[in-house]
C-alpha cells in the first residue's frame, strides 16, 4: 500500500527532526547557499568515495531525510538524515568568517 504524503505530512516530519533547521534564508543572511555547501561537501567526500544528495519526492523524504549520505561506486546509502550545516563543520569546508557568522547568530538567538 502506497500513500502520498501531503505538504502538511511533510511539515509534521520535519518536526520530528532533532537537527537544527537551517532553512534557505537563514543561509543566506550568514553569506552562504545550501547549493554551495553541498558542493564543498561533496568534494571533501570524494576521495572517500562518498557523496550527499539531495532527496527526491515524499517516499525519499520520509525514508532518508532531505539530505543522505550514498556510497558512489555502489549507490548504498551510508547515512540518512544529514544536515548540511553540521556536516559543513564537522567537515571543516567553512571558512573563519563563515564560522564567525554562524557563531554570532547563534548567540543572537539565545
Amino acid at each position: 500500500m502506497k500513500t502520498e504524503m501531503t505538504p502538511a505530512d511533510v511539515l509534521r516530519l520535519w518536526d520530528m527532526v532533532d537537527a537544527p533547521r537551517y532553512d534557505d534564508e537563514r543561509l543566506r543572511s550568514l553569506g552562504l547557499s545550501r547549493r554551495s555547501l553541498l558542493a564543498r561537501i561533496n568534494r571533501r567526500l570524494a576521495g572517500d568515495g562518498l557523496c550527499v544528495r539531495t532527496a527526491r519526492g515524499a517516499t525519499q523524504l520520509k525514508e532518508l531525510g532531505e539530505h543522505y549520505e550514498v556510497q558512489v561506486s555502489s549507490g548504498a546509502v551510508t547515512t540518512k538524515w544529514v544536515c548540511v550545516m553540521e556536516w559543513a563543520r564537522k567537515l571543516g569546508v567553512l571558512t573563519a568568517a563563515e564560522k564567525a557568522n554562524l557563531l554570532a547568530a547563534e548567540v543572537m538567538e539565545t
